[in-house]
Order: structure tokens, then C-alpha cells, then sequence
């Protein structure tokens, strides 16, 4: 098994964002980097930068917040249930 945080990589695929994968102890996470999410279904909307180091809470994403510019780290588990803005 992979242990947490021990491989991550990137590439780019056909001019889409770059994409972050990132092994966890249990599975391979994508983190979609340039995609703009919101901070559950009615919070402010922010920007995936890529991985961050790990934290107290586990993996950790760095986010852009786009109303003021704050960036700051995120839980991974969060981000990934995070909607998308259209």
C-alpha cells in the first residue's frame, strides 16, 4: 500500500487544466488544478492552486479565494466535495 502523501506528479491533458494526482493511503486523488469551486453549495468561490503540505486535518489543497485574494490551505476531503461553478 502507499503510504499518505508519498507520490504526487502532474501533467497537462490536451490544453485542459493541470491536474494533480496525489496518493493517499487509500486511493489516488486528481486535484483539478485552475478549476473554480465554491465553498459548499452557497459560500464564496475560490480557485485550486495544487497540494499543500499535509496538515492537522490530512492532505490539504492551497486555495486562491477569488473575493479578496486570500490564499490559504484547505482539507483535501473538503475541496473534493465541493461543487463546481458553472
Amino acid at each position: 500500500m502507499i503510504g499518505i502523501g508519498c507520490w504526487r506528479g502532474s501533467w497537462v491533458e490536451s490544453g485542459q487544466v493541470e491536474v494533480y494526482a496525489m496518493a493517499t493511503a487509500t486511493q489516488a486523488v486528481a486535484i483539478p488544478v485552475g478549476t473554480i469551486k465554491s465553498f459548499g453549495p452557497y459560500g464564496p468561490q475560490y480557485e485550486v492552486l495544487g497540494p499543500a503540505p499535509r496538515g492537522k486535518k490530512g492532505e490539504m489543497v492551497a486555495v486562491r479565494v477569488l473575493h479578496g485574494g486570500e490564499t490559504l490551505d484547505y482539507p483535501l476531503a473538503d475541496m473534493l466535495s465541493d461543487p463546481l461553478v458553472p
